[in-house]
C-alpha cells in the first residue's frame, strides 16, 4: 500500500490518531524461585493498596488535634507507599525476564516491519512524519496480562516516543506511555475508534527524563489487574487504575507533535507476574 494510503486519523485532543497498515485495515518462561513468590504476594498487598492505605492513614491522622503530628503521619504514610512502589520495580527487574530482546531483528516476537517500522544498525527504528499523529510498532507474537515491561530507547530526532502495552493490533486499542525531548511525559488510553475521544490519563514534566536529542531513557510499566505503575530510568513516576484493557501486545511508539520523529529502541524486556 502506498504511503498516502496509510495516513491515519488526525488528532482531536491528545496528539494521537495514527495506526500502521495492519491496524488501519482492522484487520514463556514462568519466573520461579522464592524471590518471585515473594514479589507476587508483596505486589498484591502493596502495589494495589499502598496509596489507598496512605490516604486512610492520613485521614485518621487528621483527627488528631495536633496539626504538626497529622502532617508528619501523612508524610510518613505517603513516603512508605512510594518506597514500596519503588521496591516493587527493583525486585522484579532483578529477576530473569521472560522476554529479553536486543532488537536486532523481528525474531520470534514478530515485530512490525514496513512503513515506519524497521530494524537498522543500532536498533529498532520507529518513524512518523505526520503532524499531530503517532505510530506504534508492535510485537505481534506477544500477549501479556500481568507483567512488567521496559524498553531502552532514544529519540533520535523530533518530539516524543515511548511504549505501547496491552495493545490489540486488530482493533487499534492500546495504552500509550510517551516521553518527550523536553522532559514531558503523557499517558493515554487509545480506544481504536476515530469517533471516540482518546483518554488522557496523566501528563506533565519530570526531571527523571534525560532530555535532548539522542539521549537514552529506560521507561517501564508494571501492570497487574487494573493497576499500572510507571517508571522512568529505574525510578517510580506515577500510578493509575484503568480497566479498559487487561491483556495484549507490547510495542514501541513515535509521536510527531510538530516535527518528524524517529525513535530507536535497543532493548525490550518483559517479566510475567
Amino acid at each position: 500500500m502506498a504511503e498516502a494510503d496509510k495516513q491515519g486519523f488526525q488528532q482531536s485532543k491528545p496528539p494521537i490518531r495514527f495506526w500502521r497498515i495492519g491496524i488501519i485495515a482492522l484487520a514463556t518462561l514462568i519466573l520461579v524461585g522464592s524471590s518471585f513468590i515473594g514479589y507476587t504476594k508483596m505486589y498484591e498487598s502493596y502495589s494495589m493498596n499502598a496509596l489507598q492505605t496512605a490516604t486512610v492513614q492520613a485521614q485518621e491522622s487528621n483527627k488528631t488535634t495536633n496539626t504538626a503530628l497529622a502532617q508528619q503521619a501523612r508524610t510518613q504514610a505517603t513516603t512508605s507507599a512510594l518506597d514500596q512502589l519503588q521496591a516493587n520495580y527493583d525486585l522484579v527487574t532483578n529477576t530473569r525476564p521472560v522476554l529479553n530482546d536486543q532488537m536486532r531483528n523481528a525474531a520470534s516476537h514478530d515485530w512490525d516491519t514496513g512503513t515506519g517500522c524497521a530494524f537498522k544498525k543500532g536498533g529498532y527504528s520507529v518513524t512518523i512524519s505526520q503532524k499531530a499523529s503517532f505510530i506504534p510498532c508492535t510485537a505481534k507474537n506477544t500477549k501479556f496480562g500481568n507483567f512488567a515491561y521496559q524498553a531502552r530507547l532514544k529519540i533520535v530526532k523530533g518530539d516524543a516516543g515511548g511504549i505501547a502495552f496491552r495493545a490489540n493490533a486488530a482493533n487499534s486499542k492500546a495504552y500509550l506511555f510517551n516521553i518527550g525531548q523536553d522532559g514531558s511525559y503523557s499517558i493515554y488510553y487509545y480506544p481504536g475508534d476515530s469517533t471516540k475521544t482518546t483518554k488522557t490519563i496523566s501528563n506533565g514534566f519530570s526531571n527523571l527524563i534525560a532530555t535532548g536529542q539522542g539521549e537514552e531513557n529506560l521507561i517501564a510499566v508494571i501492570a497487574r489487574k487494573n493497576t499500572l505503575d510507571l517508571y522512568i530510568n529505574k525510578k517510580y513516576l506515577i500510578s493509575f487504575q484503568d480497566s479498559n484493557l487487561t491483556i495484549g501486545q507490547i510495542g514501541i511508539i513515535a509521536n510527531d507533535n510538530q516535527n518528524n520523529t524517529e525513535v530507536v529502541c535497543t532493548q525490550a524486556q518483559v517479566w510475567n507476574l
